[in-house]
């Protein structure tokens, strides 16, 4: 059951990956995000895949990258958010 949910938990965070990535690469013409949120996007993005797939395989060695990804997430939904926000 723990493999089972971990497994699950990495397909999770490969299709948040998918969804910033996806994001980050809608707003490369646009005004939308600030450079600055479109890099945290990419880096976030990279993050999150590595992680997911630590948790795909089982790995041990990949889970660090979840203790990075988490605040870049929050920190890019946060902005993504205002950005959303202020948006004519």
């Amino acid at each position: 059951m723990f493999e089972m949910v971990q497994r699950v938990d990495g397909v999770k965070m490969l299709a948040l990956a998918a969804l910033a990535a996806a994001a980050c690469a809608a707003c490369r013409h646009g005004t939308l995000l600030r450079r600055w949120e479109v890099v945290i996007g990419w880096v976030l993005a990279a993050t999150i895949t590595a992680s997911g797939m630590g948790c795909l395989l089982l790995s041990t060695a990949l889970t660090p990258t979840a203790l990075i990804s988490l605040p870049l997430l929050l920190i890019w939904i946060a902005a993504l958010g205002a950005a959303l926000r202020h948006r004519p």
